[in-house]
């Protein structure tokens, strides 16, 4: 849906390792809360992993921002987080229903203003254009809605990079790629 625009490419750049920029994430975002599926984020909120990570920022009252989803990629320089903003999955499932619910009653009264005007129906009557008028209110208040998030998206992304500046320290050990086995020691009969 590129009319819409509901991604929105980010890419931010660290001169620190891998290892560096998940453990200042994991300090500085808190994890989400109990409440956090009812309400939304509840100030800057997020989850870091080993090859990813995803970041909100919102109020109860801004319950709909769209989520930051990062990867993680390595250069020569440093880490490269590449991702979007991107609205969830379940908030996707409202939009879609009711724009498939517009479209069909937008082609409903297609097919009775196309018999109306063949002199099969009575004359065309304005109540007959306001499936149009919905579809088209909808859709600007959704285009409304997405530009209004812009301002909490460029704050939230700014706090990001604000958290990934400065040199890299020493201190972080390396970000374990393999996964490490351990195994019982055997018992002795």
């Amino acid at each position: 849906m590129a009319i819409l625009e509901l991604r929105t490419p980010v890419a931010v750049e660290t001169n620190l390792s891998r290892a560096e920029v998940i453990d200042r994430l994991t300090r500085s975002i808190e994890p989400p809360g109990f409440m956090f599926p009812l309400f939304g984020p509840l100030g800057l909120v997020g989850r870091t992993g080993a090859e990813s990570c995803w970041f909100e920022s919102g109020s109860f009252f801004r319950k709909a921002n769209r989520r930051l989803t990062l990867r993680y990629f390595d250069g020569a320089k440093g880490t490269t987080l590449r991702g979007e903003f991107a609205l969830p999955t379940l908030q996707l499932i409202p939009i879609f229903a009711i724009l498939a619910v517009g479209t069909l009653m937008c082609l409903l009264f297609t097919i009775e203003i196309i018999k109306s005007l063949g002199g099969h129906g009575g004359p065309l009557s304005v109540w007959q254009l306001t499936p149009y008028a919905f579809m088209i209110a909808g859709f600007f208040m959704l285009k409304f809605n997405l530009w209004f998030l812009r301002g909490s998206e460029k704050e939230l992304l700014e706090t990001i990079q604000d958290i990934l500046k400065g040199p890299p320290s020493s201190s972080v050990e390396p970000w374990p790629q393999e996964e490490i086995v351990i195994r019982p020691r055997p018992r002795s009969i």
